[in-house]
């Protein structure tokens, strides 16, 4: 929606709202712009430049109406929070200045999530468990393979009857950790977009973290999937060495090298299971500096 975006663009270069010449010459703006709207599109009610905005057919609701939601949302608010938003999570940070928030990682976090979701599709069908991707059509697979039909007719090719959506509590689903959670945006994140999970346990060292973390799992309603932790990383997955203990998927984002990491979340991820890990340290990695890879890697990389 190319033109809405650039509607809102423009509006914030009008004249303040508060003053009635204001309100009135941004509406006609708004007017204009949505009768060349239904000029291209016939289903797209037009709008009576006389109207005010709660009388729009457009806008979808009052003015009452849209000021009672923003007051349901402000009123989950602490003074100083603020949001940001990034697929389907809302996440709250205590202040604007303290936020560490990347948005070219988002990127980073989609994959992650697609990546998470597609393991969970070929591991849970093994426990019988159909995941299901809201907006994705039913794949019809055809084996040309003589040795796969028969082994099909072998097993007796067993219907998958449970079904597994994001959201939604997966009693044979998957064990996540996010072994250094901060906010926790990656694991509220796993839990409204990733079916098929059973637990997302969201780790941090910091004692506000790990509150903050509850927070926004209560904030986003996946209380019942997300659980909040405070532990050292390394001593919380060797903790989970034990076969029973261990995590499906284990996601690793640390500041700089994950080095110190790697050997407890290699013992701490169950057989065939899945280690994500992300980090800004492929500079000293690709050989830039040969001594400070080995310091950290024990190993020097070979540069081309």
């Amino acid at each position: 929606m190319l033109w809405r975006t650039a509607l809102i663009s423009s509006c914030r270069l009008l004249p303040s709202c508060s003053h009635p010449a204001g309100r009135s010459f941004r509406w006609s703006v708004i007017a204009s712009a949505h009768r060349r709207r239904s000029s291209m599109d016939p289903e797209v009610p037009a709008i009576d430049p006389s109207c005010t905005p709660a009388e729009s057919p457009a806008s979808g609701m009052s003015s009452d109406a849209t000021g009672s939601l923003e007051t349901m949302a402000s009123e989950d608010l602490l003074p100083g929070e603020t949001v940001v938003r990034e697929g389907k999570a809302s996440i709250l940070f205590p202040s604007a200045n303290e936020v560490f928030y990347n948005p070219v990682q988002e990127f980073n976090r989609d994959l992650t999530c697609a990546v998470i979701t597609e393991f969970a599709r070929d591991l849970l069908a093994q426990r019988g468990v159909r995941v299901v991707v809201p907006g994705e059509k039913e794949k019809v697979l055809v084996s040309l393979s003589e040795e796969s039909n028969e082994a099909e007719e072998k097993t007796g090719a067993e219907e998958l009857n449970v079904t597994a959506t994001a959201g939604e509590k997966c009693e044979h689903g998957l064990r996540v950790l996010e072994g250094l959670a901060a906010s926790g945006l990656r694991s509220v994140r796993f839990a409204l977009e990733v079916p098929g999970l059973q637990s997302v346990t969201a780790n941090d060292f910091s004692s506000k973290a790990a509150a903050l973390i509850a927070r926004n799992a209560q904030y986003n309603r996946v209380s019942h999937l997300v659980q909040a932790s405070c532990r050292d990383a390394s001593m919380l997955m060797y903790e989970k060495r034990g076969k029973k203990e261990r995590y499906d998927v284990i996601d690793l984002d640390p500041y700089g090298s994950p080095a110190s990491f790697l050997d407890a979340a290699v013992q701490a991820v169950s057989e065939g299971g899945l280690l994500c890990v992300t980090c800004t340290d492929m500079a000293v990695m690709a050989g830039n500096s040969g001594e400070t890879c080995y310091s950290k890697y024990g190993s020097i990389s070979i540069k081309a």
